[in-house]
């Protein structure tokens, strides 16, 4: 090699070095725009919402009211979230809405809060904050009267003092009883893990919390106990019989499970192929929680909480925000994934051969933008947004367990 292909190699690398620099925080700076304008886009219509809930209709929140005020039960909801929301109904209609939908909004901000200690950078910080604020399922859920905000906030904050204080994680976690469809993972993932102390606490809390609300309903254990055995009949039918007309057509539209998935694919929801679905899912979650890092493991179990629910609808995955949170508090974001591809392309690559490697790497990243966009496209076209998301996610995934299983090569990459 001659004094100038040396030299030629080494001003490449600095300046590929440069752009793998600043490349991340260029990314950081579009983010925060593209959260910019989806607030802007957002935000006026959640605020009318809040100030004017009786023009909106109060959304759901009128039944858990209405339940409260009561003291009864209500659907396959916990008998304790009438207790806990009953001195709301001592303030009228509106009034209750407003002050129920400032507690959700408080617990939004503190997943935010949460998120953005990951990062130093306080453009990271931003970035961070205002990707949790601006998730528009997060919106949906405000204004439609759910509490789904306050669940995701329990969920975060008890994976992340799970390890420390699993006495307070246990308790945290039996909030997601309130809603049930959320509790079976992190049950599961307490067993899996062997943390019995956290364990021990969301079976004492849950069982204490379900006692008092069926004492403060006035009705007998055996009651309640048949009560919720038809309903949860009622959920198996759904989900191993598949009936179809259990809920409105726009309604299954919005559905973001694997049932929900495929009612927007235009795909008939065979209870075996949504079985099979749900198997593969729970396959993958497990296999993080084998295999990857703890962080990783509670980033899986968050979203093994969405994608295994027999019934979750749009609003219910603003809990998405927290298997981000996990995501970005264990290091993993655009930056990182940015600088840990152009330094192992460096590390395992010849000195002579390094530039010529970068460029066959930025071709092949520019060349797969506009095939990626047709193809998405056409995707979309064919199936809907929410089947093109599905497959990427399944494929991306899919190759990525591949090369990890397959190719020792990846395996010993340090």
């Amino acid at each position: 090699m001659t004094l100038s292909q040396a030299l030629t190699g080494s001003t490449r690398s600095r300046a590929w070095e440069r752009a793998a620099a600043v490349a991340p925080h260029l990314l950081i700076f579009a983010a925060i725009g593209a959260e910019i304008l989806a607030l802007v886009a957002l935000l006026p219509l959640t605020l009318d919402v809040w100030r004017d809930p009786a023009h909106y209709g109060h959304g759901d929140f009128k039944h858990f009211y209405e339940s409260s005020k009561s003291l009864s039960l209500a659907g396959t909801y916990n008998p304790a979230l009438g207790a806990l929301l009953h001195p709301l109904t001592y303030l009228s209609l509106t009034h209750a809405f407003q002050a129920y939908f400032a507690m959700n909004v408080a617990a939004l901000l503190a997943i935010a809060y949460l998120a953005q200690r990951a990062v130093d950078a306080p453009h990271a910080k931003l970035a961070m904050a205002l990707g949790v604020l601006a998730l528009p399922q997060t919106h949906w859920a405000l204004r439609v009267g759910h509490f789904t905000e306050i669940l995701a906030f329990v969920s975060l904050a008890g994976f992340l003092v799970a390890g420390k204080r699993p006495v307070i994680a246990g308790l945290l976690f039996a909030m997601l009883a309130l809603k049930p469809q959320y509790l079976p993972v992190p049950v599961l993932y307490l067993l899996f893990t062997r943390n019995w102390r956290a364990f021990g606490s969301l079976v004492a809390v849950f069982a204490v919390m379900s006692l008092a609300g069926i004492v403060a309903a006035g009705v007998s254990s055996a009651d309640a106990g048949g009560y919720y055995a038809d309903r949860i009949t009622y959920v198996i039918e759904d989900v191993a019989v598949g009936q179809s007309d259990l809920l409105l057509p726009v309604q299954q539209s919005w559905q973001y499970s694997w049932r929900g998935f495929l009612v927007s694919a235009g795909v008939e929801p065979n209870p075996l192929l949504i079985g099979d679905l749900l198997a593969l899912s729970a396959g993958a979650m497990l296999f993080a929680w084998w295999r990857c890092t703890p962080s990783v493991a509670r980033a899986a179990a968050a979203l093994g909480m969405l994608l295994l629910a027999p019934y979750s609808t749009f609003y219910n995955w603003s809990m998405i925000a927290v298997a981000a949170a996990l995501l970005v508090l264990w290091g993993l974001n655009a930056s990182v994934f940015m600088n840990y591809v152009v330094t192992l392309l460096q590390e395992q690559s010849e000195p002579p051969m390094l530039g010529r490697v970068m460029s066959m790497y930025s071709l092949a990243f520019f060349l797969a933008m506009p095939l990626g966009y047709g193809l998405a496209g056409a995707t979309t076209a064919a199936l809907g947004s929410a089947a093109t998301l599905l497959l990427n996610g399944a494929a991306a995934a899919a190759v990525g367990l591949l090369c990890l299983v397959g190719l020792r090569s990846v395996r010993e990459l340090h």
